[in-house]
């Protein structure tokens, strides 16, 4: 079986869209314990987010588009408009979720998006799905599913050892109180 020949621009392209994923993901992760972590209100925190989104994208239009920028919000169109718009609400919702509700389960519904997404793709789309992204999609929403359950799950003391070890490194953040998952996996084990 011969060797397939890729060009080697798309190869650094694939990767750097590989590392601009992986950094996507990065960000999108902590965002939910750092945010966590603010003092303000909601409005302040969804004022303060939109700003700075505003300040890169502008910066990001200026450069790409060398100081031209009335061609490129011209062309996005209507339907370019409309995916800011929806983008700019799924943001929001975002915040104002982790203000009322728990990081493990904002990010379990965050994580199932994508899948929900191809699961309507499938059925009101007709696209296919392949049997690799149906599994993919399963091992998803386990770990997703395990991510927002196992806070909730009774330890044994054997378990519970482990988990204090393992939290060892978090130092002042397992004392905190607002961080009960943290604090009760972390908790002394009792004789």
């Amino acid at each position: 079986m011969a060797a397939r020949v890729v060009p080697l621009a798309k190869t650094d392209s694939r990767r750097q869209g590989q590392l601009f994923v992986a950094l996507a993901a990065l960000a999108w992760s902590s965002s939910g314990v750092l945010q966590r972590e603010l003092t303000i209100d909601t409005a302040t925190q969804l004022a303060g987010r939109a700003l700075f989104a505003f300040l890169f994208l502008a910066a990001v239009v200026l450069v790409s588009a060398r100081g031209r920028v009335v061609l490129p919000i011209r062309s996005m169109g209507l339907t370019g408009f409309g995916v800011a718009i929806c983008t700019a609400v799924a943001s929001g919702s975002f915040i104002v979720a982790l203000n009322h509700a728990k990081v493990a389960n904002v990010l379990f519904m965050q994580a199932i998006a994508p899948i929900a997404a191809a699961l309507l793709a499938w059925t009101a789309l007709g696209e296919r799905v392949t049997q690799r992204t149906w599994v993919a999609m399963a091992v998803a929403v386990l770990g997703a599913a395990s991510t927002a359950l196992l806070p909730s799950l009774q330890l044994s003391r054997i378990q519970r050892a482990k988990c204090k070890r393992m939290c060892a490194f978090a130092g002042p953040a397992s004392r905190d109180p607002r961080h009960a998952a943290i604090a009760n996996a972390c908790a002394p084990v009792q004789a």
